[in-house]
Formats: structure tokens, C-alpha cells, sequence
């Protein structure tokens, strides 16, 4: 059995690519990536690659970002969530790949709560847990501030904020996935897992040819090449997005 090491007493080593498809919604954007600035993972580990899916006019990377944040756009007449990531794919060079939706504020030992775990072993695929926030988030310099100073949960109101219900009750149904035998790879949904990249790229990109789904596909796929999934309760983010 594998026991990942408390938050905080430990060195990390790995690489991540944190990997983030966009489209419109650059206020969303900023918010992310200022989350990201504020991570307690150490920053020279963390790459943050962010393609824009042919927002007009094209997105723009903001003051407030990590050190290692680049911009991609994908090409006229090949669009897509699943192929914007590809994109995303093709140029990381982490260890492991963070899938994470443009519209994400993540706390600020979200990473290294994933990235406790890859250092353990390398087929393992890990799912954050998400919260959807009605109200309206705070200026992005805020949400730095907030994020770096370990206070990520006073952003939003807690109470009011509405859990990822499927991922909660996958849990509930599986004792934290441990029963879930051979259907935990449902639990690969893109807008908050990591992989391990080796892993990932023997199995294989997004398939760009599923409008939805395209994640649950790749898990199946992962399952394949002898992937195991963990839930992480402590790899935590909130949206804005609707559940």
C-alpha cells in the first residue's frame, strides 16, 4: 500500500507540466494563473503551458503567472478541447502532466498534493477534488496573495460552494475508488488529474475525434497500460464553472 508523505515534509524532485486548454474568458484565466503563482511546489519543477483554442482576440498571458508559463494557440481548422490539449501534450517536458481547466483556482498545495503521490511510482493517474463557486472571485493579485499565503478556502464561502457531486459519490460507492475494481478510471476527468507522462505518452494523445467523453476514453486506455487511480481529497480547487 502506498502512503504518500505529509504536505510539507518532504523534498520533491519531479518535474510537472501543467497543461490548460482556453477559450475566451480571460478574466477566468488570470485567476488561474495567478493560483498557480502561488504554489507551494517549487516553482523551477513547474512548467504551465496554456493553449488558446482560437479565442478572437487571442488570449494573453498575464502580469501575475508562474515563472515558466508559456502561450500556445492551436492551428485554423483544428480545434477542440481534446486536440488543444495534445497540443499542450507534444511540448511538455514534466514529469508528470497536470490537466487543468482555464478556469480553476487552485489552493496553494494543489500540485503537490498530486505530485506526492507520482513521486511513489510512475503508473499512477491522481483526480483533485473541485468546488463550484457561485459568487464572484477576487482580483487576481488577491487570489495570489490569498493562494500563497495557504488561505486559498477564504476566497470563496465554503458552505454555499457546491462539491463535483459525481466524483463525491464515486467515492462514496468505492470506498475511495479502493472497490472500484475495474471501473476506477472513470475517475480521469481532465479539468483536475495528473499523469504520469511517461505512462501517458505510451498510451497514447486525447482522441480528437470525441466531442465529450474524451477523458473517461483516455482512463480506459490508462487502465490498459496498468494505471492506477487515486483520489486526493487535499488536492483542492474551486470554479465557477456549473457542475
Amino acid at each position: 500500500m502506498l502512503t504518500p508523505p505529509e504536505l510539507g515534509a518532504w523534498r520533491p524532485r519531479l518535474t510537472v507540466s501543467v497543461i490548460i486548454a482556453a477559450y475566451g474568458h480571460q478574466d477566468k484565466l488570470d485567476l488561474t494563473l495567478a493560483a498557480l503563482a502561488g504554489q507551494s511546489y517549487p516553482s523551477h519543477l513547474l512548467e504551465v503551458i496554456v493553449i488558446d483554442d482560437g479565442t478572437a482576440p487571442p488570449l494573453r498571458l498575464p502580469e501575475i503567472a508562474p515563472e515558466r508559463t508559456r502561450l500556445l494557440r492551436t492551428e485554423e481548422g483544428s480545434r477542440g478541447r481534446a486536440n488543444a490539449r495534445n497540443v499542450g501534450l507534444e511540448v511538455a517536458d514534466g514529469d508528470v502532466v497536470h490537466w487543468l481547466d482555464a478556469d480553476m483556482v487552485t489552493h496553494h498545495d494543489e500540485v503537490e498534493a498530486h505530485m506526492r503521490w507520482h513521486h511513489l511510482a510512475g503508473y499512477l493517474v491522481v483526480m483533485g477534488y473541485v468546488r463550484y463557486v457561485e459568487e464572484d472571485w477576487p482580483a487576481p493579485a488577491e487570489v495570489y496573495a490569498a493562494v500563497s499565503a495557504g488561505a486559498g478556502e477564504k476566497l470563496f464561502d465554503l458552505e454555499a460552494s457546491e462539491p463535483h457531486q459525481w466524483i463525491v459519490d464515486l467515492a462514496e460507492r468505492t470506498d475511495g475508488l479502493r472497490a472500484a475494481k475495474d471501473t476506477a478510471y472513470r475517475v480521469h476527468v481532465t479539468n483536475a488529474a495528473s499523469v504520469n507522462a511517461r505512462l501517458l505518452r505510451e498510451t497514447g494523445p486525447l482522441q480528437t475525434e470525441l466531442v465529450l467523453g474524451e477523458d473517461t476514453e483516455l482512463g480506459y486506455r490508462l487502465a490498459q497500460h496498468g494505471a492506477a487511480f487515486v483520489l486526493e481529497p487535499q488536492a483542492r480547487a474551486g470554479t465557477s464553472a456549473a457542475p
